[in-house]
């Protein structure tokens, strides 16, 4: 990882820089950004998280114009308590096309 990035899974050459709450993957980011040198976050995100209420940390990051990508783990499964099925999840096109239609992908 570069540098001048940080990221909320660890490890990687520019660090972990924060945990968050399930549902608020990558908001920190948004208090953070105006205090530090580092211009990029990346926060991963599960599907099951994302469509649970992962989707509203999106759209607040994407509010606030902070610079950060997330990345989506597909998996169709909520890793975080045992892995089950993800309640309302869709395929990866319609998730992209969501992300798109509401303006979050560049």
């Amino acid at each position: 990882m570069p540098d001048d990035r940080r990221d909320s899974v660890g490890g990687g050459r520019g660090g972990s820089a924060a945990c968050g709450e399930m549902g608020g993957e990558g908001a920190q980011w948004i208090g953070m950004a105006p205090f530090t040198d580092h211009e990029h976050f990346v926060q991963n995100i599960g599907d099951g998280i994302f469509m649970y209420s992962g989707s509203l940390a999106v759209r607040a990051a994407v509010a606030a114009g902070v610079d950060i990508t997330y990345k989506l783990l597909y998996n169709s499964a909520v890793a975080m308590t045992s892995g089950q099925d993800a309640v309302g999840a869709l395929p990866v096109d319609r998730v992209a096309r969501l992300l798109l239609l509401r303006g979050h992908l560049i």
